[in-house]
Order: C-alpha cells, then sequence, then structure tokens
C-alpha cells in the first residue's frame, strides 16, 4: 500500500486533480493506494464553508484566539495523522508515504509541524518517505527549516516542482534532488 498525503479535499480543483492523477497513475501500476487530505479535511466536508483550512473565520468562533493555534494542530491529529497511524497498524504493508503533488514547503505556522511529525510517525513505523514534485518557499525560518528537513533527510526520494526549489534544497545540502514538474 502507498498513502499519498496532498491537499485532495481542497476547494482548489487543481490540488485535487493533481492527486487524482497520482493515484490513478499509481493504481495503473498495481499499487493499492490510500489518499489522506494534508489539511486534515475529510471527504464529506469538500463542500463544507472550512474549505481547505480547518481554521477558517467562524468555524471555531467560541475559541478564545490564543487557544485557536493549538486547538486546530489537535484536530488536525486526530484526523490526519491518526489516519496514518491507523493504516500503519492495519494488516497492509505500507511501502511508502508520498507528501506533495505540487505542495508548496514554507513557513505557514503548522504546515512545517505537521511535516515533522509525519515524519516521526514513518520513522516510527519504518515507513520510506517520497517528496513528490514540491515547491520550496524562499523565505523560511530557521526553526520551520529545522522541522522540514527533518522529513527531507528521511525521504527515499525528492522530486521538486520547480528549478528554484531544486536549487533551494541544493542550498540547503540535499544534492539527491530532482526536477519533476507538477502532474
Amino acid at each position: 500500500m502507498l498513502i499519498t498525503i496532498n491537499e485532495c479535499y481542497s476547494d482548489n480543483i487543481g490540488d485535487q486533480a493533481i492527486n487524482i492523477a497520482l493515484v490513478e497513475e499509481l493504481k495503473k501500476r498495481g499499487e493499492d493506494v490510500f489518499s489522506i487530505d494534508f489539511s486534515g479535511l475529510m471527504p464529506n466536508q469538500l463542500n463544507d464553508n472550512t474549505n481547505a483550512n480547518i481554521s477558517h473565520k467562524g468555524r471555531y468562533w467560541f475559541v478564545p484566539k490564543m487557544l485557536k493555534t493549538p486547538l486546530i494542530q489537535l484536530l488536525w491529529v486526530k484526523r490526519t495523522l491518526f489516519s496514518l497511524i491507523r493504516c500503519a497498524y492495519s494488516n497492509k504493508k505500507i511501502k511508502a508515504i508520498i507528501i506533495g503533488g505540487g505542495q508548496i514547503f514554507q513557513s505557514n505556522g503548522l504546515f512545517p509541524i505537521r511535516l515533522f511529525l509525519i515524519g516521526m510517525v514513518a520513522k516510527f513505523f519504518k515507513i520510506d518517505v517520497i517528496c513528490y514534485s514540491i515547491g520550496v518557499s524562499k523565505d523560511i525560518t530557521p526553526i520551520d527549516k529545522i522541522l522540514i528537513m527533518s522529513l527531507l533527510k528521511r525521504s527515499i526520494l525528492i522530486y521538486t516542482r520547480d528549478k528554484f526549489s531544486q536549487e533551494q534544497l541544493f542550498n540547503w545540502g540535499l544534492f539527491s534532488v530532482k526536477l519533476a514538474p507538477d502532474i
């Protein structure tokens, strides 16, 4: 079994198309594929007003602002990380976790922490990680870079979606990065 982690339930039709193309290609090759949405959304939330961001205004209006980030992170852990852990404990052997298909690795609060946690689950269960068609932002804080690098160093394959991202990762000391445009 292969697990894809990307924005497959996003309100962005391009994100959905990337996931569908990736899953279909893997299925053509005879792979069993399970998709997990990086934002923590579930398939029945596609038309929900939360779109791809669980933290949209109004969703948790009753929660004080300083508690929203931890609450959102806990919801993400419950939905996304627990899905990954349930798959790991299932009786199907997970060959790899494929992260990406257009994702941009950036400093935007929760994203680097989520990548770090996915990397820790992969490490614990001894699952290979593949980063496919990722973009890398120019402006990444030093702490976020450490969190992102913890996942990238565990990756057996890294493909960037553009030359800039490839050069950015070369500058970070990752030299086995290949270029593969978005699907």
